[in-house]
């Protein structure tokens, strides 16, 4: 059995309103988080190029010293 009450027709009416906005507020989300993603990657690797490679190698071997040291400590990054 279904109520024809017409306030609660309304109330149901604006929450599927409500709802539909919603799903499409979630996906232009998902989009803009995607969109920032890529902006800052681009942005890294801009940075990264402009580095001399002894540099990066210089980096690299001093992160790779780093890890076994960041593994016995409280680090859970």
């Amino acid at each position: 059995m279904q109520i024809e009450n017409p306030k609660i027709q309304k109330v149901d009416a604006e929450i599927e309103r409500i709802h539909g906005r919603i799903s499409k507020l979630q996906g232009r989300l998902e989009e803009l988080r995607a969109q920032r993603a890529d902006m800052y990657n681009a942005d890294l690797l801009t940075i990264i190029k402009d580095i001399p490679p002894e540099q990066l190698r210089a980096f690299a071997n001093k992160m790779k010293a780093a890890i076994p040291q960041m593994r016995g400590s409280d680090f859970t990054g």
